[in-house]
């Protein structure tokens, strides 16, 4: 990889960390921008973004439960739901053309500030 890609990258990871370390999410979001700025395909920048998702939250998590900032029961509780999401999600990302893809994730955005902004 030439020293301008890498540098790039090396960016994108800093900032994608910086964001879901400070707000306890947004890093693959970051991470899937900067893949489809450089025109990967969407499903791939989707599956990729969503690999370098899950280091962030081990990070966090093991961060923030550290510190005390983070109920490890709520944790654990929440923990199959998302497996169960998480899997059947990754299943139908291939089948759903890129289109689809954007529309639904700006939606999801749409409507999840809506509620952080409400709540």
């Amino acid at each position: 990889m030439e020293g301008k890609k890498k540098a790039y990258w090396l960016g994108v990871g800093a900032v994608a960390g910086f964001i879901n370390g400070l707000l306890g999410t947004g890093g693959g979001l970051i991470v899937l921008l900067g893949m489809l700025r450089v025109k990967e395909p969407q499903a791939a920048a989707h599956a990729a973004s969503t690999a370098c998702a899950l280091l962030f939250t081990l990070l966090s998590v093991a961060t923030y439960t550290g510190a005390g900032q983070a109920d490890a029961m709520l944790l654990l509780a929440v923990v199959p739901g998302m497996a169960l999401g998480g899997y059947l999600g990754s299943r139908l990302l291939g089948r759903l053309p890129g289109r689809v893809l954007k529309i639904l994730l700006g939606a999801s955005l749409t409507v999840s500030g809506a509620f952080m902004i409400l709540l």
